[in-house]
């Protein structure tokens, strides 16, 4: 047999094995598609009637140009200034979300506070230092749940202060030290050390839908581990990678 015919074999051969390597990795790829955790938040502002839901959060990044939407969401109203909302209020709230089972935005009644509208507040209850002012802070409600009921999901988070003003009808939740009070700075009362909001881990295994399609299907799954109180990673997400909805 000549050099050339050998060689063609070989070339056979080996194209041959690689054919049969990938029908057999097919089976396997399709019953682990990849997996997407997201967290996404949405909002409706009483003050404004504007509504906001924006995915800020994928597989341990936060996504820069959602922030920075959720930064107007929670402005000063007052005056349309901007802060940098801390991401662990906006884990905080999707924790909460999740702890009460539901879907629906947040009514927001005050998200950041400049110090000229918080010194305006001051003699209605408001904190004098209060975490508004550093956009760690907001005072919220919902529809499909009664104020107690939120008022006890956001004291089992233990992910900060939560305030219960029930004759304004909402709360007030931040990611300070872990405190409670009912309805104003004089009854504030301390409670133990800080700690983070509790964890959201993913589905187990078996709880996840079966996949059969093919491997280049990605699984959805809200949620996803909540980083650590010292601990924030963004990423940026170009819009045009059609990898998010954001508005």
């Amino acid at each position: 047999m000549d050099r050339g015919k050998t060689l063609s074999r070989r070339k056979m051969l080996a194209f041959a094995g690689a054919a049969l390597v990938g029908a057999a990795a097919r089976p396997a790829l399709a019953a682990a598609p990849s997996i997407l955790y997201f967290r996404r938040l949405a909002l409706y502002n009483v003050n404004t009637g504007e509504s906001y839901t924006s995915i800020f959060w994928a597989n341990d990044y936060y996504i820069p140009q959602a922030l920075r939407s959720l930064n107007w969401a929670l402005r000063d109203f007052h005056t349309n200034t901007t802060h940098p909302i801390d991401p662990r209020l906006l884990d905080l709230l999707v924790a909460l979300q999740q702890k009460l089972d539901i879907d629906e935005p947040f009514l927001l009644t005050s998200g950041y506070r400049t110090p000229e509208t918080n010194a305006r507040l001051v003699a209605e209850g408001a904190a004098v230092n209060s975490l508004h002012m550093r956009g760690q802070a907001a005072d919220i409600s919902l529809r499909g749940r009664t104020l107690s009921q939120l008022h006890m999901a956001a004291l089992s988070l233990r992910g900060g202060g939560v305030g219960y003003y029930p004759a304004h009808s909402f709360i007030h939740v931040d990611v300070g030290p872990v405190r409670t009070w009912g309805g104003g700075a004089s009854s504030y009362v301390a409670t133990a050390t800080p700690s983070a909001p509790a964890p959201t881990t993913a589905p187990a295994a078996s709880a996840m839908p079966q996949q059969t399609s093919a491997p280049s299907q990605v699984l959805v799954v809200r949620g996803g581990q909540h980083p650590t109180r010292d601990t924030i990673a963004v990423k940026p997400v170009p819009l045009k990678s059609g990898g998010f909805l954001l508005n």
